[in-house]
């Protein structure tokens, strides 16, 4: 017999808490949040109150356990919502997984996931096969225990190839993504109809979107936070559109280097999708802006930092941008 899929959500911030209350809409047996902090002392009786469109929706009670109190169980997908920074270590704090149950499915659903997998890769314990790349562009805000969704975009999921020689004397079928455990996850995201399309793409077809969020996140965040703008103002500072164009020029480059098919002019297809999100989102402020107010840490290694180290040469555009930021940091 099949065993239920479990989703345990691993972050307590917007997306992460955005994600939680649209899954539990559907399978309120088979999600829980998975904190570092006690509950009580981030919710108050688990409680929080989430708009999701609907300025009139009610608290929801949220299953929330503590890292200590976790043990993996079968057919389980472990979604990390956390700051980039903090996903290794939030995740190195649930091993060794118990050996009774196979290790869960590990969705990298932050940003930075480009290299953030590099590293969770060098952990001996963790098989990599099962730790793949998620994306979404819904949007979320929380403040206290108030989340509002601030718009229905769409989800991607990393679906690996199927094992066809491991699987040549079985029942194939029943190890096709339709039986995936990302595949049940979608179907239960495509039910909740909160957070939009949902779909599973092959590595291949999923990393030419990441490398376009990536160029987003180098240009808009760290210009705004270095600008104090909004992100529709992020060009408009002196010399603020040729270090765009430096910069996802760089990302090409990087792209490239991976194997990772853009196009025909994969340089154009970065800046047109950056302009379209910041056309898209002209009146927020980028998250790297909030950090920087908030004199808190901000996820520049996992953006420019990670595409300078790619890079051969110590002068790029993605450095200059990163050294700025850690600079600011150091004020902090």
């Amino acid at each position: 017999m099949a065993h239920q899929l479990q989703i345990t959500v691993l972050g307590a911030g917007s997306i992460g808490l955005l994600f939680v209350s649209s899954l539990l809409s559907v399978a309120p047996k088979n999600v829980r949040l998975l904190s570092r902090r006690t509950p009580s002392s981030r919710f108050g009786d688990n409680k929080f109150q989430i708009t999701l469109n609907d300025p009139l929706s009610s608290p929801i009670l949220i299953p929330e356990i503590n890292a200590k109190d976790y043990t993996n169980v079968n057919n389980e997908i472990l979604l990390v919502a956390t700051k980039c920074y903090d996903a290794v270590s939030a995740v190195q704090s649930l091993l060794p997984f118990s050996s009774s149950c196979p290790q869960p499915t590990i969705v990298l659903l932050c940003n930075g996931s480009l290299g953030l997998k590099e590293q969770l890769a060098k952990i001996d314990s963790l098989d990599s096969s099962k730790v793949v790349f998620g994306s979404t562009t819904n949007g979320a805000v929380r403040n206290g225990s108030n989340v509002n969704h601030l718009g229905v975009g769409q989800n991607w999921f990393e679906q690996p190839e199927p094992d066809v020689t491991a699987n040549a004397n079985k029942d194939y079928k029943n190890k096709t993504t339709e039986n995936s455990p990302l595949s049940s996850l979608k179907d239960i995201l495509d039910k909740s109809n909160n957070l939009g399309k949902t779909t599973l793409l092959h590595s291949s077809s999923i990393k030419p979107l990441l490398y376009e969020k990536l160029a987003a996140n180098c240009v808009i965040n760290p210009l705004s936070a270095i600008h104090k703008v909004k992100n529709g103002d992020v060009l408009e500072a002196p010399g603020a559109r040729e270090t765009f164009a430096a910069v996802v020029d760089e990302i090409a480059t990087c792209a490239a280097q991976e194997g990772v098919d853009l196009g025909e002019d994969p340089t154009t297809r970065l800046a047109n999708f950056v302009l379209e999100v910041i056309d898209d989102t002209r009146e927020n402020k980028s998250s790297m802006l909030i950090d920087v107010e908030m004199r808190r840490k901000t996820e520049v290694d996992y953006f420019n930092g990670w595409v300078a180290d790619q890079l051969p040469t110590t002068t790029s555009s993605c450095r200059m941008l990163y050294t700025k930021i850690k600079m600011i940091e150091k004020d902090f």
